[in-house]
């Protein structure tokens, strides 16, 4: 298993004024420009799919809960052993896991 590095606490995902250059923050490798203390990627767990904190509980998991309608509260519920943060944690990589990517989207009607 390996964790991903810290994130410092002036830096976000999303900003990357600190680069100097054109396009500087795009041709870093992932790691070094997103890391997420609580969030772990192990091939030998879940399918190599990032979890919160080693656990057995995906990202995916999380999200989907919330995307379908669920509270924070509500999840935390369901998987007491999360804690808030890690709640917020699995919402802000998965913010960054998409934020770089095209998605294929339907025509306005």
């Amino acid at each position: 298993m390996f964790f991903l590095p810290a994130l410092p606490v002036e830096a976000a995902p999303w900003d990357y004024s600190a680069n100097t250059g054109a396009g500087n923050a795009f041709r870093r490798p992932y790691h070094e420009r997103v890391a997420f203390e609580r969030i772990t990627v192990d091939p030998e767990q879940m399918g190599g799919l990032p979890c919160i904190r080693g656990l057995r509980v995906t990202v995916s998991a999380v999200v989907g809960q919330l995307a379908g309608g669920r509270s924070i509260d509500e999840v935390l519920a369901d998987y007491p052993y999360l804690e808030y943060t890690d709640v917020l944690a699995a919402l802000r990589y998965a913010a960054a896991a998409v934020s770089e990517r095209e998605l294929p989207l339907a025509a306005s009607a």
